[in-house]
């Protein structure tokens, strides 16, 4: 059995831990782990700064509940820290991290037991997480590997069609719904959500996010505005950059009102996996990844995967996607047993008016990095020193093919004639 693989993750991943992460899948006791294989593949290059994947087949013996010996094979997928320290630092990843893990041990349970309440008999929005550590030095989550059940990534260059795009929409709506059922029905859920550490925009992290967002992000996004929009378009992009943007976002994450909910946090494609049937239709989808979840907006995490993932679609379908989004969000609010209208159309329409700035940043920061080739990204384990200043290890600058600067002069075109980027 090879437990160093399971310490090349975390010193607090064993074999004990593997032995209670099958009861918990197989339901069975006096597990017996007989063989313990690694599998090294993981994500593209530039798809994870934060943390590395590991998957594991695990094969094992147990005792059902009448006795009967069972025999069993169990995958697994763990995120850790990556082993270079100074990409650790620069990425911050013990934040990330201790973020997401707030999310599954407090967070989603909460929202989990409502829906059970509720006999809603859809699969769940999130993968079953197996087990997590917690230190800022060994941290590890471990889930299900859904991937044998047929999910699968959505890439950062895939094209996604209108049945994708309608099921991604009703999985945020599903999403969110459950913090506004639990706001309206469980006592002291805010509080927990409000737990959620802030990764992202918070006046502290202003020197670790700033110098990439207004020194390398704003003249990647000028450049290609300027390239196929011309002077109006770039009027706009200088404007929404050269005021206090990040000051700006600080404040908006922290906004409270009755669309504030548990969002997701990093809407874009990479972050959905999609199940399809045999004919390639998809079925049902989950959401990954929880390390910039906070309590705030949910038109954050909407506007932010409709200008990332579907930009060419908002020119003709604008107001028939923010109405689809609509329909799933109430309709699934009053399943949970909270009236529909406590939300209305209206609502959403204002507050994308007025909150779109922290998913349009992000947005733009997904579509600039989901662009770049992989001799364009950074060998993040060949960093050396204490930390490397964000702006230097996403090193990105204007592209010169106009491909390129087409997919990102469609996201602020379309923002601009919304009145987003104003």
């Amino acid at each position: 059995m090879d437990e160093d693989a399971l310490l090349e993750v975390s010193s607090h991943l064993t074999v004990e831990t593997i032995q209670e992460i099958v009861k918990t899948i197989s339901g069975c006791k006096n597990v017996k782990i007989n063989l313990l294989e690694t599998d090294s593949g993981g994500t593209r290059k530039g798809d994870s700064y934060l943390g590395v994947i590991y998957r594991f087949l695990v094969a094992s013996t147990g005792e059902m509940e009448d006795g009967e010996k069972k025999d069993m094979q169990s995958h697994i997928i763990v995120k850790g820290f990556p082993k270079n320290k100074t990409r650790q630092r620069t990425f911050r990843s013990a934040d990330f991290f201790e973020t997401e893990i707030i999310f599954y041990e407090k967070v989603w349970p909460i929202l989990k037991t409502l829906k059970v309440s509720k006999n809603i008999p859809e699969p769940d929005e999130v993968p079953q997480m197996l087990a997590c550590f917690c230190n800022g030095a060994d941290d590890f989550v471990a889930m299900l590997d859904i991937s044998y059940d047929g999910y699968k990534s959505i890439s950062r260059q895939d094209k996604i069609t209108r049945q994708h795009i309608s099921l991604l929409l009703k999985l945020l709506a599903h999403f969110h719904a459950l913090s506004i059922a639990a706001k309206d029905q469980v006592p002291g859920f805010v509080d927990v959500a409000a737990s959620l550490k802030e990764t992202y925009f918070e006046d502290r992290l202003k020197d670790w996010y700033n110098g990439f967002l207004q020194n390398k992000m704003y003249y990647v996004i000028r450049h290609a505005v300027e390239q196929e929009l011309g002077d109006h378009y770039v009027g706009k992009v200088d404007k929404f950059f050269q005021r206090d943007l990040y000051g700006d976002l600080c404040k908006l994450v922290k906004r409270q009102s009755k669309l504030s909910v548990v969002t997701e946090g990093d809407s874009w494609l990479p972050n959905f996996l999609v199940k399809e049937n045999e004919k390639g239709v998809p079925e049902n989808a989950v959401l990954i990844d929880f390390q910039l979840a906070r309590y705030a907006t949910l038109t954050n995490d909407l506007i932010h995967f409709l200008f990332a993932g579907v930009p060419e679609q908002l020119e003709s379908n604008w107001d028939e996607l923010i109405e689809e989004y609509y329909r799933y969000l109430s309709t699934r609010i009053e399943e949970l047993g909270t009236g529909k209208n406590v939300i209305s159309l209206t609502d959403i329409r204002e507050d994308i008016e007025e909150n779109a700035r922290v998913g349009l940043t992000m947005a733009m920061e997904s579509t600039v990095m989901s662009l770049l080739n992989d001799d364009e990204v950074a060998d993040l384990d060949d960093l050396t020193g204490e930390h490397v200043p964000l702006e230097a290890v996403w090193n990105i600058s204007p592209f010169k093919d106009a491909e390129r600067n087409k997919r990102i002069a469609c996201l602020i075109k379309h923002a601009v004639d919304k009145h987003l980027i104003k």
